[in-house]
């Protein structure tokens, strides 16, 4: 998958959050509890997803698309996602009952 800041349309960015939503229920099952609560730093994937969480809210800002609807269109695009590990199970209910691409955070870029 590109990196968010490749990708030129908001549809492109649905595909990167989808694939991204994927990408995290599949590092945090099995994840010890202390990455969890921030008692131990995250390895380096996790690290990764991190930062890639980032530059996709930039990249969301950067093109104008609208959140509502690039968040509704990556809860439906991992719909049929389904998980028994508490910790990717909190993932995807952020995805599907919060807000997975944010506003960026006016500090960081």
């Amino acid at each position: 998958m590109a990196p968010p800041a490749e990708v030129d349309s908001c549809s492109g960015l649905v595909l990167v959050g989808i694939d991204l939503v994927e990408r995290w229920v599949e590092s945090v099952e099995n994840l010890p509890v202390e990455v969890m609560t921030g008692d131990a730093p995250p390895p380096q994937n996790v690290a990764d997803l991190i930062a890639t969480g980032a530059e996709l809210d930039q990249r969301a800002a950067a093109l104008g698309c609208g959140l509502e609807e690039l968040n509704a269109a990556i809860a439906d695009g991992t719909a049929d996602l389904a998980t028994d590990d508490p910790a990717a199970a909190l993932v995807l209910r952020i995805v599907r009952e919060t807000s997975f691409v944010n506003a960026p955070d006016p500090g960081n870029g």
